[in-house]
């Protein structure tokens, strides 16, 4: 299980059991539970700025946190994991 906190800033958190993503964001009192036969894609980006932004989306769901700089490689084996999951 992966679990990793993406910005501490805001307090925002996502974890990985191989089935279902889980995000967590304090800022906004936000939590979605996100099968993985549901998600159409996760990726990392970064912005003019250089500023890294993991996106994830669904159907009905577009979710983008920036990140802390320190948390980019564990973020890149989680979208590894989920997108090996989404085969």
């Amino acid at each position: 299980m992966l679990n990793i906190q993406l910005n501490s800033k805001y307090f925002a958190f996502i974890t990985f059991d191989g089935i279902v993503v889980e995000y967590f964001n304090e800022d906004n009192e936000r939590s979605t539970r996100i099968h993985v036969n549901m998600i159409k894609s996760i990726e990392l980006t970064t912005d003019k700025k250089g500023v890294n932004y993991l996106k994830l989306s669904t159907k009905k769901i577009n979710l983008s946190q920036d990140l802390d700089y320190e948390v980019v490689e564990e973020v890149k084996q989680l979208i590894a994991e989920v997108q090996k999951a989404m085969e």
